[in-house]
């Protein structure tokens, strides 16, 4: 903190100051008593756990503020990466922008802001983590798949505001690190895991299922359980096996469907001649949502991903289960 900002705050110890910052998250209003002057340093670590709103690109004398909501991955990755900067003057802690359903700002990875930025935090120094040599396979239940699904929904739906809105209210923060603990590490898997709930009551915490829009997909993906999802663009539905394509941003993916599908859930084969149907249903403008939780391996027809889908119940259109559409179309 400067001099000129500890004089002010010895002022301020006499009397009772009421602040109030308007801020683009909200409004902070707190109340500083003649007690002490740590209060500021108390109030100042609440006001500096907002999300990063905007950034500076900075790059061969070319300077432009952006919101979360301006940037798309691909800017991003061909312009921005690594020229964006925290937009408080004198900072030059550089910013990341991370991509996904709801985007965000957060500080590249050991850069340090200034004390006098509102995004200034303390460092501890060694990480807090979770030893990954006791890896768990957790086999997640239907209901905790069907509630990611709804809400991968959800948020695939937003505007861009309301996602800009959606980011805003979370709070994303470097990690504070305190060492290894023992704990054991879980991985969602779709067949030959433990039981969630029994996981659970033994006091290990289930794993994550993560959600990712097709055109967000990674290398690290393959060969993990993932919930997918995008557009609807076709239905391969024949003797030799049932694909649908998705797409997202340009980026195209295979759902498909096979020996395993066939042997896990017998009640949803014949029936994928309904998605079709309800696809010609639809006017051409409209858009089909396909939410889906499978295994993510590379193709081998085509240069890109496709995923396994093991279970029917793992596959819902706008938010509808397949034997629910079928009822509906008939």
């Amino acid at each position: 903190m400067s001099p000129h900002t500890k004089d002010r705050a010895k002022k301020f110890l006499l009397t009772t100051v009421r602040h109030e910052i308007n801020l683009t998250k909200g409004l902070v209003v707190y109340r500083l008593l003649p007690f002490s002057y740590r209060i500021i340093k108390c109030v100042r670590r609440i006001i500096i756990s907002i999300s990063i709103l905007s950034a500076i690109y900075s790059n061969k004398g070319i300077e432009k503020e952006y919101s979360v909501r301006e940037i798309t991955k691909e800017l991003y990755h061909k312009t921005l990466r690594g020229h964006l900067f925290c937009p408080t003057p004198g900072c030059n802690a550089r910013i990341v922008y991370n991509s996904g359903l709801t985007p965000y700002f957060k500080t590249w990875k050991m850069d340090n802001h200034i004390e006098e930025c509102l995004h200034y935090f303390d460092r501890e120094n060694r990480k807090s983590g979770v030893n990954t040599e006791d890896l768990m396979n957790v086999e997640l239940s239907v209901d905790r798949k069907k509630r990611a699904m709804k809400e991968a929904l959800k948020l695939y739906n937003m505007t861009a505001e309301e996602k800009a809105k959606q980011s805003g209210k979370s709070t994303k923060r470097n990690p504070k690190t305190q060492g290894k603990k023992n704990n054991i590490a879980t991985r969602p898997v779709l067949k030959d895991g433990e039981n969630e709930e029994i996981v659970k009551n033994e006091g290990v915490r289930g794993p994550n299922l993560l959600k990712r829009p097709v055109s967000t997909l990674q290398e690290k993906d393959e060969g993990q359980t993932r919930l997918v999802i995008g557009v609807l663009k076709n239905v391969n539905d024949s003797n030799k096996g049932t694909s649908i394509l998705i797409e997202d941003s340009g980026k195209e993916l295979y759902l498909v469907f096979e020996e395993v599908f066939r042997v896990n859930s017998p009640e949803y084969l014949g029936l994928f001649h309904h998605l079709e149907k309800y696809q010609t249903s639809k006017d051409q403008e409209d858009t089909i949502i396909i939410t889906a939780v499978g295994q993510i391996r590379k193709s081998k027809s085509y240069d890109g991903f496709e995923s396994s889908v093991f279970y029917g119940r793992d596959l819902e259109i706008d938010g509808i289960d397949l034997r629910i559409l079928a009822m509906q179309q008939s």
